[in-house]
């Protein structure tokens, strides 16, 4: 397991390294709280995450929450596929904003991103 830690990369912007999981989520949200000034909007850099599994979708949707709770944007660079799968079978990848990466471009979603599904006919089993 890599270390795992979030810090400040400039003005609004936390950079996230490290492993998303179980065991490490509670210390990163504890950490993101020493770091929150609380004063503008917030972009996440996940562009360092080796690794990630439900826990990581949960601590974006609970950076998400206590950013609406303090009437702040939090958006996310970088999300781990990982990550947007998970969220995206949970039917909550619309929840997830992105924001646009050092070079003004946002990553494009996957393609099932956002997209409905069609209803298939059940199988008929012989």
């Amino acid at each position: 397991m890599t270390e795992t830690d979030i810090s400040v990369a400039a003005k609004g912007v936390w950079q996230v390294v490290g492993e998303l999981s179980f065991e490490t989520v509670p210390g990163l949200l504890a950490r993101a709280r020493q770091l929150d000034s609380g004063q503008s909007d917030l972009i996440v850099d996940l562009s360092g995450v080796t690794r990630a599994n439900s826990a990581g979708l949960v601590l974006l949707l609970e950076w998400l929450d206590e950013g609406r709770r303090r009437q702040r944007a939090v958006r996310f660079r970088h999300i781990p596929d990982s990550i947007r799968n998970i969220a995206r079978v949970s039917n909550v990848i619309d929840l997830l904003p992105l924001a646009p990466d050092d070079k003004g471009a946002i990553a494009a979603p996957n393609k099932k991103d956002g997209a409905r599904r069609k209803k298939r006919k059940p199988r008929r089993w012989r």
